[in-house]
């Protein structure tokens, strides 16, 4: 059987199509994946090709649910979507807000180009072209299509395998799964999270090590695993999958750690008086930075998210393990800041500056937040050396898919500044559509910090807010050596000041 999703670009939308038109094929094994199923996954494959109609093929065998190959199948597709010349045109509700990662969070590329020589598919794809020329939307381009009207979908994934799905009333379904990455000359074994709703961002994507009788298995492969998943009595049973946090792959975590070095004086300067830096990390996925700023920087981590199904899955496939410094509260993030920020004002520390503007925000405001106002531990200092925000916005519609426009409003961003100590960051991971998605951003941000920085990977812009401008970088203090230690240098290079 052969689906058919045509896409349009949204009319009056962002991100203008570079390319009238073009076609996917669905690589086999893949064609119930999330990415080419799902709305949102749908949605975002055809900003990432940029062009003005994209069609989607997939010849489908449907028989019920996701695969060991982390698939579905067409029967799991919402039927107003995956059809026979379905349509998904632009919808009105296209707005400039919106993102855990992530967001967590990547986005893969769509590469425009065919590799004749690899793709088994040449015939398929000849016979297929009446019914593409059919589908081109000649009114708008009277040329016609192009001669080769193919793309394809690279993310290096090589083979996976389902660790577990697990259904969030928020987020629906959420699966863990253990993947084979192609990485140049070699194989990297990767376990990851991915979100139904989102499924083109990877929440969390850490490395992992096989293990065969409580020890490494270095001649294990993912194969190896999949047999004894599929067969509970086999007899390698003693074969086991162990997330490794020793490093940070998630490709923009190394720029939000070196980015930290903007506020290494407020950090040093608490390490030095052998206190721990203390964190507020916003959006768990499977907790690989909270993890690894723990263990690394030896910091006070509390880590917080809105959905108690992805701390569970956390704790139970990506080693997320709580102690006195590693602390999780299922929480909305807005919530605990706004909480923060009113303990500090209680203990009189606050500007008086900051201080009128949190009363002309809150006025109207102090009955519809609903946090946590127990005074009990005002005697304590809650203020924070670093806020990171990692969440998606869950609509691969939106101008901006992350953050959550909740992360923008003016109560959040003046409590985050209230809540930070002297000197110290708001991290946010940003992933617009288009350059006047993140300016609303970074306008939002210069209302209450004046000096914003970026680091750029791809996709994600990831931004860092402090109450006043960096003049100069101490590289040589013993926090920025521990940073240099654990990222590329080049990082450090790549960080520009957003006037």
């Amino acid at each position: 059987m052969l689906s058919v999703s045509v896409l349009d670009a949204p009319a009056s939308g962002f991100c203008a199509p570079s390319m009238p038109f073009a076609a996917i094929l669905v690589p086999p094994g893949r064609e119930g994946d999330w990415i080419f199923c799902a709305p949102n996954g749908l949605w975002d494959l055809l900003f990432s090709a940029s062009v003005f109609r994209l069609v989607i093929l997939s010849r489908t065998n449907p028989k019920g649910d996701i695969d060991d190959n982390g698939c579905g199948h067409a029967d799991d597709c919402n039927g107003d979507v995956l059809v026979n010349n379905g349509n998904i045109h632009g919808h009105s509700h296209v707005v400039n807000n919106g993102d855990g990662g992530d967001s967590n969070v990547h986005v893969d590329d769509v590469d425009g180009h065919i590799n004749d020589k690899n793709d088994c598919d040449v015939s398929f794809k000849q016979e297929i072209l009446p019914l593409l020329h059919c589908l081109f939307p000649w009114r708008h381009f009277p040329h016609g299509p192009p001669s080769d009207p193919f793309v394809t979908y690279e993310d290096g994934v090589r083979d996976r395998s389902v660790v577990e799905i697990k259904y969030s009333s928020a987020l629906g379904e959420i699966l863990v799964e253990d993947i084979e990455l192609d990485d140049e000359n070699r194989i990297l074994l990767r376990r990851r999270m991915r979100f139904r709703n989102m499924p083109n961002l990877i929440q969390t994507e850490v490395p992992i090590i096989f293990y065969k009788d409580g020890n490494p298995e270095p001649n294990c492969s993912l194969k190896d695993v999949k047999v004894e998943r599929n067969n509970p009595h086999s007899i390698q049973r003693a074969l086991e999958v162990r997330p490794d946090h020793s490093e940070i792959v998630h490709k923009y975590l190394p720029s939000i750690i070196a980015g930290l070095i903007l506020a290494s004086p407020s950090l040093e300067a608490c390490m030095l008086s052998r206190n721990r830096v203390r964190v507020l990390s916003i959006g768990l996925g499977g907790g690989a930075l909270p993890i690894f700023l723990r263990r690394k920087f030896e910091f006070h981590v509390l880590a917080v998210d809105m959905d108690e199904t992805v701390v569970d899955l956390a704790r139970r496939h990506f080693g997320l393990e709580e102690d006195d410094h590693l602390q999780v509260k299922i929480q909305d993030g807005v919530d605990v800041v706004v909480g923060i920020a009113k303990r500090v004002i209680r203990s009189g520390t606050l500007t008086l500056e900051n201080l009128n503007k949190w009363r002309q925000l809150t006025v109207d405001q102090d009955e519809c937040i609903c946090v946590d106002s127990s005074r009990e531990d005002d005697e304590v200092d809650a203020r924070m050396h670093v806020i990171v925000l990692d969440v998606d916005a869950g609509n691969a519609c939106l101008g901006l898919l992350s953050p959550p426009s909740s992360f923008l409003t003016r109560i959040f961003l003046l409590g985050a500044r209230i809540a930070l100590h002297v000197g110290g960051v708001l991290v946010m991971n940003v992933i617009p559509r288009d350059d006047h998605n993140l300016k609303i951003v970074t306008d939002a941000l210069h209302e209450f910090f004046d000096g914003i920085y970026q680091i750029r990977h791809d996709a994600n812009h990831v931004l860092f807010a402090l109450a006043s401008r960096v003049e100069d970088l101490d590289l040589g203090c013993s926090f920025a050596t521990k940073v240099m230690q654990v990222v590329d240098t080049e990082l450090l290079d790549r960080i520009e000041e957003i006037a």
